[in-house]
């Protein structure tokens, strides 16, 4: 029962505390909720705003996406909440919403934003292949939008559109035609902004290659040539295999560029063609050369020497050709002249060799009147191909020949003519085959000058005119080499007719029975020098009266003078008479009288020389006469003056010429001295010519007009009076002179030149070699026999004579030119440190470009003063670290600078012509100062190579500034090529001549001066 009441008191106790909360909550305010917006819009970029809560309760806030946020979650009463929209990178509208909740109360507020507006080209570059298509283009937008089309590009069109929201644009593109690529730009723009996208069309070319020239014609000599290609692919170049002859040897460049080929020389007399392909890499576009190349000309003359008498007569030559030739006389058309043949081909063709033609030409030579020995070419050519033969006709009475090397009298005197010869002179190599001959078909001749025959060994050899049988030898003088050392056993033996003849005075060996039966032989003088003579070397000389020995000391003979003439005499040297009388084969059992030189019973008068000859300036001469007692001048011409003109014995005499300047051209007559109270006399010739210059005297041929006047000066050696008097000597130094300016710069700046001439008298005429020495004023000489090329001279007594003209400068700053009087090929310049120069030129009669012209133009104008370095190459290796010291020395004295150790054209010496369009042909040639490599030159060609005549432009440069630095003008590069002249004929006409080493001019003799 209790427990119950509990249960009871706890159940009204709740029920009166829910009748008072009831009581309470009924009396409560209800709650308001009111938002200043329902609704808000936002652009894609996003943004703020602010919504204004009124309530009189808490409240809270959610918000239903994370892009939109809201500054308060929750409150009490009124607020200002702050809500923040975030950008909007899709491309679709979004939108959230902001619940507010108070108590019982929701509201919300809708917040919209917009999409981001897209205009996106999936691809934005397309390329188009050269002959065009339609392609596709996708975009996708969400917007509307044009299609703008490049109105330069009217080869793009715009042909339709697919799909709704990606789209497909089918753009046409237009076949290219051109050979460049291309490029237009499509813009697709949105309407009503400024968005919008670009898509870039791009179109390749259209695949080409062309090439120029497409056809090269070549001479057979070959060549190089270059090949212009424009493409715009890369290609191959292609040559049949079987081409042998042609090659690729330089490219620059795989799509387009300058390709250079060679092709060698044509050593057949058949025409070739073949062809170059440049062909695309992998594919079929190409394009076509056309090489053809003519065949080896072929121009041979049977006969490259002509040898005619003075009389004259008939030569015929025969020429092997494919060719339509020409001939030409060069030289002497007045003399030589075709009679008949011709050429019977008028076009170049192709044959086999043993089909060559061969024609016949028949040639008349005149008389040779003029009195010196004449020469002429006969010069058959076409194109650039040529071949001479040289026409020389003598003014030697008799029968000349001048057997080369190789040749023989039997080859050069026809058979036909011999049994008429009578007077016969050999000048050159005598063989003893050639002794045969004369033994054999020449056994007429009577007279026999072998003066300047070359004997092997300098010996006469054993049997040289000896003959058995009849006729025999009608040899009744002869006249031999000044250089025999040596005349063979029975060499005359059985001349039967000689009766005069001189032993010179280096021989040293006379062989057994050299002279046996020379039954004629008068006399002889045994030279001192002769060492050993053979058993009856004089036996049977039944006419021999007189020996004169020269030998100081004796030796035993051996029957030597068995058999001469009864009553015979025998002179021997001063003091040696006992000797020569003691010793076997010498004594009284052959000669009568035995005396020494100078007592009796011999009268002796002589001169140290026979003639004399004057310039009509009138010269003394001094000389010898030798006499065995008193002695007087029988006669004389008036204008010549002998002092003394009387004496006893021995004595030194002046002859002097008065001056002489009226007709004939010469004067001549004889001085007759007498040994008195006898019937012996001895004759002087003397000559005169009329020419009024003297020894050492100058003319000046030619007088500057422009600056200070530069001095050239030109010597001649090796000429004789008689030279200078008939014309020789002028004649060949107008040559020079001539030749010297007819070269570019000199040609052109000739006005800056003061030029003398300076006369010099040699006792002999011509210069000396390795075997015959000549009297000359400069004692120029050839050092070496034969192809050698270089020479000297007195330089010292140059320099003198040179002062003798009144030069304006110094000799530092002076050429001096020997011209020296012979036909040889040669050459030298000698270069001082100083600026001094001589050069040596002798008047070559080398066809071209080893003429006389070549010669002086190198040496002189090249060398001489215009101090060029040699560009040929001797030496196949890399020039030596001591030479480029020699170089760069020489260089530092002036010299030479038209060589260089680099090929850096920014560097170079002549760098100021690189990339000048007027000296497009100027760069760096490997080769040059006698080295293949390691040192460079401007031009492929020059002067200072072979002797053409072209000078390179650097070294016209080093010319003219020389020319203006020593005229004291001032020196500029723009008035250089404003007066340069480039002789473009002489490369053309120099283009095919061959690079001959055994050609080469000496390199300079280099003289330091301290």
């Amino acid at each position: 029962m209790k427990t119950y009441n509990l249960n009871l008191y706890k159940l009204l106790v709740i029920i009166a505390a829910l009748s008072i909360i009831s009581i309470v909550s009924g009396c409560k305010k209800d709650p308001t909720l009111t938002l200043s917006v329902m609704t808000s819009s936002f652009g894609d970029s996003g943004g703020q705003t602010s919504i204004s809560i009124q309530s009189n309760t808490v409240w809270t806030v959610k918000v239903s996406e994370p892009w939109c946020t809201v500054s308060k979650l929750s409150g009490k009463g009124d607020a200002m909440v702050n809500v923040t929209i975030g950008a909007n990178n899709s491309y679709s509208s979004r939108s959230a919403t902001i619940t507010v909740t108070a108590e019982t109360l929701v509201s919300g507020v809708t917040i919209n934003q917009s999409q981001k507006d897209a205009l996106i080209i999936t691809s934005k570059t397309v390329n188009v292949p050269s002959a065009g298509a339609t392609v596709e283009v996708e975009l996708k937008s969400n917007i509307s939008y044009d299609v703008i089309l490049p109105t330069d590009a009217p080869w793009v069109l715009h042909t339709g559109t697919k799909a709704l929201n990606t789209y497909t644009h089918l753009i046409t593109v237009a076949p290219n035609t051109g050979y460049d690529a291309r490029s237009a730009k499509i813009i697709f723009k949105d309407k009503n902004s400024a968005l919008s996208d670009t898509l870039t069309i791009s179109q390749l070319q259209k695949d080409a290659i062309f090439v120029n020239p497409k056809i090269v014609n070549l001479e057979d000599v070959g060549g190089t040539f270059n090949i212009v290609t424009s493409s715009n692919i890369q290609f191959d170049i292609i040559i049949p295999q079987t081409t042998t002859w042609l090659t690729h040897v330089e490219s620059k460049g795989l799509v387009s560029g300058t390709h250079t080929f060679n092709v060698s020389a044509n050593s057949t007399y058949d025409s070739k063609s073949s062809s170059i392909v440049f062909r695309q890499n992998g594919g079929t576009i190409a394009d076509t050369v056309l090489v053809n190349q003519k065949p080896k000309t072929i121009i041979e003359i049977d006969k490259q020497n002509l040898y005619v008498q003075k009389v004259g007569g008939v030569k015929i030559v025969n020429v092997t050709s494919n060719a339509d030739y020409q001939i030409v006389v060069e030289g002497g058309s007045d003399w030589v002249s075709q009679t008949a043949g011709q050429n019977t081909k008028t076009e170049q063709q192709s044959f086999q060799s043993a089909e060559l033609p061969v024609n016949e030409h028949v040639f008349t030579i005149s008389q040779n009147n003029s009195g010196v020995e004449r020469m002429a070419r006969i010069i058959v050519k076409y194109s650039n191909t040529a071949d001479t033969s040289i026409v020389r006709q003598y003014i030697y009475p008799g029968f000349l020949v001048r057997p080369m090397a190789g040749e023989s009298l039997d080859q050069m005197i026809p058979l036909g003519e011999r049994v008429a010869i009578r007077d016969l002179k050999i000048e050159g190599n005598i063989s003893e085959n050639d002794f045969a001959t004369i033994r054999g078909t020449l056994r007429g001749v009577e007279s026999l000058d072998i003066s300047a025959g070359i004997l092997s060994n300098n010996t006469l050899p054993q049997g040289a005119f000896k003959v058995s049988g009849t006729p025999g030898m009608s040899l009744q003088d002869i006249i031999l080499p000044s250089n025999l050392t040596a005349i063979g056993a029975e060499a005359f033996f059985g001349c039967t007719l000689l009766n005069d003849i001189i032993l010179p005075n280096t021989l040293t060996t006379l062989g057994t029975a050299a002279f046996k039966g020379c039954t004629s032989l008068p006399g002889i003088v045994l030279p001192a020098s002769v060492t050993s003579i053979g058993a009856e070397a004089f036996s049977g000389c039944s006419s021999l009266l007189q020996v004169v020995s020269k030998i100081t000391n004796p030796f035993p003979l051996s029957g030597v003078f068995t058999g001469i003439a009864a009553g015979a005499s025998l002179i021997v040297p001063v003091g040696r008479l006992s000797a020569y009388t003691s010793t076997t084969g010498w004594g009284y059992d052959f000669f009568t009288t035995i005396y020494e030189e100078g007592s009796a019973p011999v009268d002796v008068l002589s001169l140290s020389t026979s003639s004399l000859l004057s310039t009509g300036a009138g010269e003394s001469f001094n000389l010898t006469l030798e006499a065995s007692g008193s002695w007087s001048i029988d006669s004389k011409p008036e204008w010549v003056n002998v002092t003394p003109s009387s004496g006893v014995g021995t004595r030194s005499i002046a002859v002097t010429f008065n001056s002489y300047s009226s007709t004939p051209v010469t004067r001549s007559s004889s001085v007759v001295f007498r040994l008195n109270g006898k019937t012996l006399t001895v004759n002087l010739g003397v000559s005169q010519y009329n020419f009024p210059y003297k020894d050492g005297d100058y003319v000046k041929v030619q007088s500057s007009t422009l600056g200070n006047g530069i001095d050239l000066v030109f010597l001649g050696d090796g000429y004789t009076i008689e030279d200078i008097g008939q014309g020789k000597f002028m004649s060949n130094m107008n040559s020079a002179v001539s030749h010297f300016f007819s070269i570019e710069p000199y040609k052109t700046y000739r006005s800056y030149f003061d030029v003398y001439v300076i006369y010099a008298f040699s006792q002999e005429s011509g210069i000396s070699d390795a075997t015959t020495t000549k009297n000359t004023k400069f004692s120029t000489k050839y050092n070496n026999p034969e192809p050698s090329t270089s020479m000297s001279t007195n330089n010292t007594l140059c320099f003198e004579y040179a002062l003798k003209a009144p030069l304006s400068s110094t000799l530092s700053e002076t050429l001096i030119t020997v011209i020296a009087n012979s036909t040889r090929y040669a050459g030298t310049a000698y270069l001082y440190s100083d600026g001094m120069a001589i050069a040596i030129a002798p008047v070559s009669d080398r066809p071209y470009p080893y003429d006389f012209r070549g010669v002086l133009q190198h040496e002189a104008a090249g060398h001489g003063f215009g101090k060029l370095a040699d560009e040929y190459v001797t030496s196949s290796t890399t020039i030596p670290l001591s030479e480029q010291n020699n170089l760069r020395a020489w260089q530092n004295y002036g010299h030479f600078r038209n060589a260089d150790l680099t090929n850096n054209l920014s560097t170079i010496l002549w760098k100021h012509f690189i990339g000048d369009a007027l000296y497009s042909y100027v760069g760096a040639y490997e080769g040059a100062y006698y080295y293949a490599y390691g040192v460079w030159r401007p031009e492929s060609g020059s002067l200072m190579i072979n002797n053409i005549a072209y000078i390179n432009a650097p070294s016209r440069e080093l010319i003219v500034k020389r020319i203006k630095q020593l005229a004291g003008e001032p020196y500029s590069f723009a008035d250089f090529k404003a007066r340069d002249v480039k002789e473009t004929g002489v490369l053309t006409k120099s283009a095919g001549i061959p690079f001959d080493k055994n050609m080469l001019l000496p390199p300079p003799v280099l003289i330091k001066v301290d």
